[in-house]
């Protein structure tokens, strides 16, 4: 199905981080040098910069996870719950492909973190997906995009949300 996104994506595709992820279809992979940088401006992150965590908060999981030793896992943990407090109608998007790719970059043995970060998309989902088939179509792509992989990883239930997956691509 990720073809479908790729082609649906297409004339909407500006190079940003968001619709480069829909569009190459592509896990994210780390340096050692990104990380080392990554984590050296740890805390000058801010929570209500949606492009930021989108950008930066998965590759911080990929690399913790990878390269790391998963000691910087709750610091994770507390930026998307702080992201998570400054979701709007405006940026939901961003917020739900962020915290779904950082879920995917998540080691299961942390159990308690794997399921804060599955537990915040799934309660943000919840909350505006009456909301995401009024967007606009590159949005509507990205979020269809997000919530089929989280189907696909399990976080969500196919039977439920395969037909919003459906709804935001036409």
């Amino acid at each position: 199905m990720r073809t479908d996104f790729a082609a649906k994506i297409e004339p909407y595709n500006t190079g940003c981080f968001a619709s480069d992820v829909v569009f190459k279809g592509e896990n994210i992979t780390v340096t050692q040098e990104e990380y080392e940088d990554i984590i050296a401006k740890k805390d000058e992150f801010d929570p209500s910069d949606m492009h930021a965590y989108l950008v930066t908060v998965p590759k911080y999981m990929e690399g913790e996870t990878r390269l790391g030793k998963k000691e910087h896992y709750q610091d994770i943990v507390n930026k998307v719950m702080a992201c998570k407090a400054c979701v709007s109608e405006d940026n939901v998007v961003p917020y739900l492909l962020g915290t779904i790719e950082t879920f995917a970059n998540t080691s299961e043995q942390l159990f308690e973190h794997h399921m804060a970060i599955r537990t915040a998309f799934k309660e943000v989902l919840s909350e505006y997906k009456d909301k995401l088939c009024s967007m606009p179509p590159k949005k509507k792509i990205i979020a269809a995009y997000a919530i089929n992989r989280a189907i696909d990883m399990k976080v969500l239930l196919a039977e439920k949300y395969e037909a919003l997956v459906d709804k935001l691509m036409d």
